[in-house]
Order: C-alpha cells, then sequence, then structure tokens
C-alpha cells in the first residue's frame, strides 16, 4: 500500500520531505490499473501517469511501478511484449535521471525491449499533460514518441475519434515516420517537432482541399508542400528584416512578428504554387517567389475593396470588415480559390465573436494581431469539422493553441533577429 499526503486546502501533493510512504513488500510490487497481455505492458512512474494512461484510452497493460528504482524490478512474463516506461520529464543529470536510466539497462540485460517516453516539457509528468491537454494530448505523446509504430498496434487503433483532422494528421505522421525510417534516419527531438508541424500543415491543407482519404502518393505531395512552406517562412522573413534594416526604418517602424506574418502569406502562395507543379508531374518554376510577391501586393490593393463590400452586406464596422477580408485573402492564397458563401459567412461570425475577445485598438500590436489570426483559423478548422461530426470548437483550447504558437513563433525569430544581428556586427567588424 502506498499513501500520497495531499494539501489540505489545494487539493495536490503536500510540500513534504516525504510526500509519499508505502506499507509492506515494494521490492517487485506494482499497482496493475489494466490488464491486457496481448499488448505491451506500460509502466509508470507513478499512480497519477497510470491513472493518465487509463484516462487516455490505451490498450495495454498499466503497472504504477511506485518508485523509479523498482522498475528494474517489473517486466512481462513474455520477453517479447515491448516495455513503455512512461516516465517524469526530470532533469538529465538528476538523481531521478539517473535511477531511470539504471532501471532501463537492467531490464535491457534481462532481454526486454524497452521504449522510455516522456512529457516535452522539464519537470512535466502525464498527468500534468493530461491536465493541461487532455486524454488526446497524452495519446499524442505516445503516437509520436514510439519509435515504430506498426510494432504497436495497440497505440495504432487510438487514433483519436473525435474527428477527421486528427486522423489525416495521424496518417501523415505515419507517412513521415516510415520513410524516415526507410532513409535509417535518427529521430531526434527536433525532428520530432518538425514532423508534428508539418504534418499539421499538410492535414489542414487536405482537410480543405481533398475529398475523401488521400492516397499516399496525394499525401505525400501535401506533406512536401508543407515541408517547402516551412522552409521558406524563416528564409522570406530573414529577407524581409535585412530589407527593412537597409531602408534605415526597421527599429521605428516594423517588427519581427510582423516579417513572420508576412512571410507566413508569401509562403503558402508559393507552396500553392509549388503543389500545382508538383500535382501535374511539372518542374516548379524558379519564378515562384517572385509570382508570390506579384499576388500577395495585389491582394494587399484588394482588401480595402473587398472590405467595403463585407461591410455593406454584413453590417460591419470598417475595421471589422478589413479583419474579415483579409482572412477571406489568405483562404485564397493558401486554397488557390474563394471560399464559398458559406465559409465566408462563417469567416465573417468569427470575425464577429472574436472582437469581443480582440476589440479595434488603433495601433494593435503584432502578437495580439498573430494570436488573433490563429485563432481564426483554429475556429475556422474546428467549424468545418463540425459540419461532418459532433465536434464543437473548445475555445479555451484554441486560445491555448494559439498562445502556445505565439510564444514559439515569438523565439523563433527572436533568436533569427540575433543571429542576424551578430552576422552584421562581425561583418562591421571585418571579421
Amino acid at each position: 500500500m502506498q499513501i500520497t499526503f495531499l494539501d489540505s486546502e489545494t487539493g495536490k501533493k503536500a510540500s513534504l520531505d516525504v510526500a509519499k510512504k508505502s506499507f509492506g513488500v515494494l521490492k517487485g510490487s506494482a499497482v496493475i490499473l489494466q490488464e491486457n497481455p496481448s499488448g505491451p505492458l506500460f509502466i509508470a512512474e507513478g499512480v497519477e501517469t497510470a491513472l493518465s494512461l487509463k484516462s487516455a484510452g490505451v490498450e495495454g497493460t498499466i503497472q504504477a511501478s511506485l518508485g523509479l528504482s523498482n522498475m528494474r524490478r517489473l517486466g512481462a512474463k513474455d520477453l517479447q511484449t515491448p516495455l513503455i516506461i512512461c516516465a517524469d520529464h526530470d532533469a538529465p543529470e538528476s538523481p531521478a535521471a539517473k535511477s531511470l536510466e539504471k532501471s532501463v539497462l537492467v531490464l535491457q540485460e534481462k532481454g526486454f525491449h524497452v521504449t522510455v517516453i516522456k512529457p516535452e516539457k522539464l519537470n512535466q509528468d502525464f498527468n500534468d499533460v493530461l491536465k493541461e491537454k487532455g486524454p488526446q494530448g497524452v495519446r499524442e505523446i505516445l503516437q509520436k514518441s514510439l519509435p515504430d509504430h506498426e510494432t504497436h498496434p495497440a497505440l495504432q487503433n487510438q487514433v483519436v475519434q473525435e474527428n477527421p483532422f486528427d486522423k489525416i494528421r495521424l496518417i501523415c505522421e505515419k507517412q513521415l515516420y516510415d520513410y524516415l525510417k526507410s532513409e535509417k534516419q535518427a529521430i531526434t527531438t527536433k525532428l520530432k517537432t518538425r514532423i508534428t508541424i508539418q504534418s499539421e500543415r499538410a492535414a489542414d491543407l487536405i482537410l480543405h482541399q481533398h475529398q475523401g482519404k488521400p492516397t499516399q502518393e496525394e499525401t505525400k505531395l501535401y506533406l512536401l508542400r508543407a515541408k517547402y512552406e516551412l522552409d521558406r517562412i524563416p528564409e522570406i522573413r530573414r529577407d524581409l528584416i535585412e530589407e527593412w534594416r537597409e531602408e534605415g526604418d526597421f527599429n521605428k517602424k516594423k517588427d519581427p512578428l510582423l516579417a513572420h506574418m508576412i512571410a507566413e502569406r508569401q509562403a503558402s502562395i508559393e507552396g500553392r504554387l509549388y503543389f500545382e507543379a508538383k500535382k501535374v508531374g511539372k518542374e516548379p518554376s524558379t519564378q515562384i517567389p517572385e509570382l508570390a510577391e506579384k499576388e500577395l501586393d495585389q491582394h494587399h490593393k484588394k482588401a480595402t475593396t473587398l472590405a467595403k463590400e463585407l461591410s455593406q452586406t454584413y453590417s460591419l464596422s470598417k475595421e471589422l470588415s478589413l479583419r474579415c477580408a483579409k482572412d477571406i485573402l489568405r483562404y485564397n492564397e493558401t486554397h488557390g480559390e474563394k471560399p464559398t458563401q458559406h465559409q465566408v459567412e462563417q469567416l465573417v461570425e468569427i470575425t464577429k465573436n472574436l472582437a469581443k475577445t480582440y476589440p479595434y485598438q488603433n495601433k494593435e500590436t503584432f502578437s495580439i494581431t498573430f494570436q488573433r489570426i490563429k485563432e481564426t483559423d483554429l475556429i475556422f478548422r474546428q467549424l468545418s469539422l463540425a459540419e461532418n461530426s459532433t465536434t464543437t470548437p473548445d475555445l479555451t483550447k484554441i486560445q491555448d493553441q494559439a498562445k502556445t504558437s505565439l510564444e514559439q513563433i515569438s523565439l523563433q525569430v527572436t533568436r533569427d533577429l540575433q543571429r542576424m544581428m551578430r552576422r552584421s556586427n562581425q561583418l562591421e567588424l571585418g571579421m
């Protein structure tokens, strides 16, 4: 038996030197929350993690080890049963991390195939992930962290049923992992993050442009377009910042986040032109960047006229009609066609609703603009899904996703700008 002491006010683990106390024989013991010999054995670092795995609906046997040092004494009866250790994300050189390494080594020496999976953020456990992102968040970490998806059909069956987007995204992820495996490429943490982003971008394109399940070759083309766009965004962003700096007004009038938003729009146009060429078996034109710049410039000029039409048709204010016009033009840039009347009405409604969260400001910061646009895209995706399922937009989750995206992009552009400044300083010093 193991007792966990809780704070009487918060309900969280108490801040004591010894927050857990065990009674009876601990060595080799485990709390079995779920038993299924036909699936993998999930060994959780603690009861909270084991309960989180069960909440996520994974198939297989789930055991709570009741301590890191006790993990080495656990294991399945059959050496062919995969062992998946779900551990807390402790600091690399901490005693907990070293104890985990020893347990993994002992289990491997016994002949078990061991996979260790941890949450992405330092100092998090799977219960933190469950509270922050729900069961789907736990499943996503398990899905993308396993080195070989097809080895664990119990997990592969956990494709989320809530909406088609997740199904498409996981199809894209699996195709990328299969390709990298065939190329014998090491799957680093950085590469896993890139796979997730690339798959989400490809799934968004498939969701809006494709009827039914895409073939493997079609999925490959969408993944190639997503890769092209993700590669181009930082290049376009750097070019814009360099151009503004040469003009001498970068610090006064421009912002690296603005450069990123412009780069995203241009990359979407370029990606569409790249995809259209690839789809018919042609080599993409070297003039794609110039063609995209021209189209983007035309859309900047169209925005005001389109805004006036929207204002008259839907009784929108000047400011809200301009926001909506830009969203419609962004859709056109990405998909190469205008949104349907129903989609326009959806975008108008999204604009009206988001105006409550983001009321018009004379000088809206670029970070607020970015987050508002991101929320618009996520809500629009959810509304598209709702037509074919019972899914309804989770606004709290959408806001969290937009905020996380803003933090990640802000960090990227800041680092990019710092590198550019260092290079500039080095050139000035003749280094």
